[in-house]
């Protein structure tokens, strides 16, 4: 399979080249593009997170570990002393970024239910919702970045599937069908878990009436006219 830097160099190419068609086509503004482009790299880490060695995963569950630990002390804070809130907030902090993310690497394994098209739906749904409910972003904004990461998570699982064609020996390797897969065919308990929370997200996702509308407005052919852009933009510096 494809390794750290390409799987990251990949995303972060078709991120961008995503981000400039969005911009062309209206859907973004260009100081929203580093942030899409960011969502779908993200996105292109995502497949990895179960993998034992996953610098993501570590990430991941530090970021989450300091978010817990930030709503700890604001909820609590008025209701115990210094010290037990202090011991309560270092108690979760260590908790999640220790004690959960080893669980977490217990019960999963290497290109399970997290390498899936399956896996992919239900982190994008779960951005949208982040985003839309906690960090106040519009219902097309949201959506917007629901699909840039959901592109990343594509990309990731398309690469690791040509990287089990040995081209040059002319042979498909040992890995080829585990990479690119709609659920997790040997995890199927899981996979029913990931189906129902993705139904969950669903129910409560924004509606995607006004991203859906904005997208149908576009106009690809000349969004994805990317060519042409480049050349306006080298004759305005000439």
């Amino acid at each position: 399979m494809a390794n750290f830097n390409t799987h990251l160099s990949v995303a972060l190419g078709v991120g961008s080249l995503a981000a400039v068609v969005a911009v062309n086509g209206g859907l973004a503004d260009v100081a929203q593009s580093p942030w899409y482009i960011a969502v779908g790299a993200m996105g292109g880490m995502l497949p990895d997170i179960d993998s034992d060695h996953s610098r993501l995963a570590k990430r991941l569950f530090m970021g989450l570990a300091s978010c817990c630990a930030g709503m700890a002390w604001f909820a609590l804070e008025r209701s115990l002393n210094q010290q037990a809130l202090l011991m309560t907030v270092l108690a979760v902090l260590w908790g999640i970024r220790y004690l959960a993310l080893y669980l977490f690497q217990k019960v999963t394994v290497h290109r399970g239910v997290f390498h899936s098209v399956l896996a992919g739906i239900f982190f994008a749904l779960l951005l949208v919702c982040i985003q839309h409910y906690m960090l106040e972003a519009s219902k097309a904004e949201a959506w917007l970045s629901g699909v840039f990461l959901l592109l990343g998570f594509l990309v990731h699982l398309c690469l690791d599937e040509l990287y089990s064609v040995d081209l040059a020996n002319g042979r498909i390797k040992k890995s080829f069908g585990t990479a690119l897969k709609v659920y997790g065919y040997q995890n199927i308990p899981g996979s029913v878990l990931l189906l129902c929370l993705v139904a969950g997200l669903l129910t409560v996702a924004p509606s995607p009436a006004s991203f859906y509308k904005a997208f149908r407005l576009v106009d690809w052919a000349s969004a994805a006219d990317i060519g042409s852009q480049f050349s306006r933009v080298l004759q305005g510096r000439l």
